[in-house]
Order: structure tokens, then sequence, then C-alpha cells
């Protein structure tokens, strides 16, 4: 027997299964990473540190809801990284719709003068793409 395999061995002992034993029933487990960025409208440079310092938090919240983690979270002034952890994987597109789309009501919410921003600048947008 090879090293290796003697390693193996060690760290899985085996138990022979006794008449009726139901504890050593195999199961699985499934777990998926996605690795998500996404940038502001325009790519402004728009998240400031006390936006940041509020967002992520509130980012982590919707993952949550979602039966997902957020294991890191960063970014810069016009884009945020992330990096899930979601064990079903049908509920990707919704734990991502929903991290976006919530984030920017919430956005819009606790920081009124983001609705502005792009009016003071003279930049073109449609309203639809930014808050919902």
């Amino acid at each position: 027997m090879s090293e290796a395999n003697e390693r193996m061995e060690g760290c899985y002992p085996k138990k022979e299964p006794q008449s009726g034993d139901t504890t050593h029933t195999m199961s699985s487990h499934r777990v998926h990473f996605f690795y998500v960025i996404w940038s502001t409208k325009g790519r402004s440079k728009s998240i400031l540190p006390k936006v940041r310092d509020q967002l992520y938090p509130y980012l982590n919240g919707i993952i949550k809801k979602c039966n997902g983690s957020i294991l890191v979270i960063g970014g810069m002034l016009d884009h945020v990284h992330l990096l899930l952890e979601i064990s079903n994987l049908d509920n990707y597109t919704a734990t991502i719709r929903n991290a976006k789309a919530g984030s920017s009501g919430w956005l819009k919410g606790e920081f009124p003068e983001y609705n502005t921003f792009l009016t003071l600048h003279d930049a073109k947008y449609d309203e639809k793409y930014l808050f919902e």
C-alpha cells in the first residue's frame, strides 16, 4: 500500500456497518461559488466610503435572505466585487437580481442626493436602469 493511500485510509477510518445501523448513511452537500462584479451606472465614482460602509452590510443581508453567503466583498468607487457561496443553484439569478435591485433601491432611499447626482453633472441616463 502506498504512503498516500495509508494517509487517506487514516483520514477516513473504515467501519463496517452493523445490521440496522443507519448512522453511516451517505449524504451529499453541494456548494457553488460565484465571483460577481457590477459597476455603477456610467462607471460614476459614487461608492464613497460613507456609502460603502453601509452598502456592504446591506448586501450581506440580502444575500443571507436568499440563503447564500458573502465570503469576500470589496470594490472601488465605481464597482463592487462579491465572492458568493450559494448552495441552491436555482437561486443564483434571483439572488443576484435581488442584490442589485435591492441595493439600488436602498441607495436611492438612504442617499437621496444620488437621485440628483447625474442631473447635476448633466449625465444622460434612463431612470429605469438606475434604481430598480
